[in-house]
């Protein structure tokens, strides 16, 4: 006759500690791989975020500086200071900002003298054209900072023009967005006069150094024309 009782034994104390063993190192492991993977991620998307900042200025930058025949920048030390250049930068697009504290400054001015006005028609040019670069909070980020591009235009010389007084030509335009924090001894970007120019006042080439969120540097350089 065939015994149909079950075997009700369970684990043994041992079997027990020696299965928990077992699932510690494989879930150990997997937490390795998960992690790894993250990071992995985290910084494939702040690589893929700093190029796409290169490549937006490369369009922009070189582009503006070549049209621009007078360019006013404020230095590094500057900047990090919240002084601001001297004589300060009037500043002439009408969203950019006047302010020379560090958190929210304009950094390069580009002006050009464009077609004269047509003595008749409706359909008349502007004098004066003008690009504002300045460096702004990101929205809703308290250490993230963006570098902005500002376009207006008008009919009276830089010179003798006030604060905001020419007319947005094109919407505002973020040229890079993931910049480091400006902090006293560094300023996520700032232009440079390479050749020809005194002072703030460039009439050469010209360099825009930026910093992004993790601290790797990079430059755009353009070359401005000549006359006018």
């Amino acid at each position: 006759m065939t015994d149909s009782s079950h075997d009700e034994r369970g684990l043994t104390l041992v079997e027990v500690v020696i299965a928990l063993f077992i699932l510690t190192i494989i879930m150990g492991a997997l937490a390795v791989v998960t992690i790894t993977s993250f990071k992995a991620t985290a910084s494939s998307f702040t690589q893929l975020n700093n190029s796409h900042d290169r490549q937006l200025l490369e369009v922009y930058f070189p582009r503006d500086v070549l049209s621009a025949n007078d360019a006013t920048v404020i230095s590094a030390p500057a900047l990090e200071s919240g002084a601001g250049p001297t004589p300060p930068l009037t500043v002439l697009c009408p969203n950019a900002p006047l302010g020379t504290a560090p958190a929210n400054t304009t950094v390069l001015q580009l002006t050009w003298q464009g077609l004269p006005p047509q003595s008749t028609g409706t359909n008349q040019a502007a004098d004066y054209f003008a690009i504002d670069y300045a460096v702004v909070p990101a929205p809703g980020a308290s250490t993230r900072y963006q570098l902005k591009r500002f376009s207006c235009n008008s009919t009276t010389p830089p010179s003798t023009a006030a604060a905001h007084s020419y007319s947005e030509l094109y919407p505002d335009t973020v040229v890079a967005y993931g910049l480091a924090a400006p902090t006293g001894s560094t300023y996520p970007a700032y232009a440079q006069c390479m050749v020809g120019g005194s002072g703030n006042d460039c009439t050469g080439s010209l360099t825009m150094n930026v910093t992004d969120l993790s601290d790797r540097a990079f430059q755009i350089s353009g070359e401005m024309r000549s006359g006018t």
